[in-house]
């Protein structure tokens, strides 16, 4: 099978015509080839595009993305059949483009088929760090995931985080970096950011360390500016922002945690958000003292021993779950 990359504009073409219906064969395909290649397009075609596509507002969503993105140098008219043929040429090269093992695809800005780039931090992962194509920076927290589409940089850069991740955005005032964090919008404005996209109320969350970010939600569009050292809110009851009062607000990124009499139920929470341990104290007592010390990317069995020692508890393990009680 010919390798997807080597595919010139010229095969594109002829394979979206042959399963369009506009041409009887195509070149260079193998008979096992041709077979899959078809299989793929006729899965398509029995969604009845020709019936259930709205053509006109089809062809003029696409025509407006090419337009803006300054790839239509002369006005194209296009009648009721070129225009069905079009949207199912589209089709047929998104079948074939399967058929040949691509990746994602999406219809962006910057051209008609273009890839993104996805990276995913597991369970057991934290700190996974990407570098963009522009020099930007993010590290991933466990369970995350950032979709990257690189196609469209020409006039703005744009990605898509389900979790947590932090950010060193390199600014470029004519390329915006927008996050798509589900329930809400965040756009750079020359900064380095914290993003959570569904805190423990359910709200998208943006703790900004320098610079400004512009925050808006799904429903309003009108940007809130957070800045530095304040954390921005988005969710059912619009946008809010305060001042972060919590030191260790990054510790799941600098893998440092610092308590000044602080409460263990405080502490436990962190160790979940930071180290993923799970803590349970049998004796709800336990949860009301409060400590004094720090935790410099310290395993987790010597932090629990730490805290063990420092109020003379005794602590059992079980599968994920260490259970502490007094002696």
């Amino acid at each position: 099978m010919k390798d997807k990359d080597k595919y010139t504009d010229r095969d594109w073409e002829e394979l979206a015509a042959r399963y369009s219906d506009e041409r009887s064969e195509v070149e260079g395909q193998s008979d096992a080839e041709s077979l899959e290649t078809e299989k793929k397009w006729r899965e398509i075609s029995m969604t009845n595009f020709k019936e259930n596509i709205d053509v006109d507002n089809a062809w003029n969503k696409v025509h407006g993305r090419l337009n803006e993105a300054g790839l239509l140098t002369r006005t194209v008219h296009l009648g009721e059949r070129s225009r069905s043929r079009f949207m199912l040429r589209i089709a047929a090269t998104v079948a074939i483009v399967a058929a040949v093992g691509a990746g994602a695809l999406y219809i962006g800005t910057s051209g008609l088929l273009s890839g993104s780039k996805t990276f995913t931090a597991g369970n057991d992962q934290r700190n996974v760090q990407v570098t963009l194509e522009d020099g930007s920076k993010l590290w991933l927290n466990r369970n995350s995931q950032l979709t990257f589409y690189p196609g469209n940089t020409r006039k703005s850069r744009y990605v898509k985080l389900t979790g947590e991740a932090f950010f060193e955005i390199r600014h470029d005032g004519a390329k915006p970096f927008t996050i798509d964090a589900g329930k809400a919008r965040i756009r750079d404005l020359g900064t380095s950011f914290n993003v959570i996209t569904s805190n423990q109320k359910n709200e998208v969350e943006v703790y900004v360390t320098s610079g400004k970010v512009g925050l808006s939600d799904i429903i309003d569009p009108n940007e809130v500016e957070i800045d530095p050292g304040y954390i921005g809110k988005a969710g059912s009851g619009g946008i809010s922002k305060s001042l972060n009062n919590d030191q260790n607000y990054l510790s799941w990124n600098t893998d440092l945690l610092v308590y000044k009499d602080e409460l263990l139920s405080k502490v436990f929470t962190d160790l979940k958000r930071v180290h993923n341990i799970n803590v349970v104290a049998d004796d709800p007592s336990i949860l009301n003292l409060t400590i004094y010390t720090t935790f410099d990317k310290s395993p987790q069995d010597t932090i629990i021993k730490i805290i063990c020692t420092s109020f003379n508890l005794s602590y059992r393990k079980e599968g994920q779950f260490y259970h502490l009680s007094k002696k």
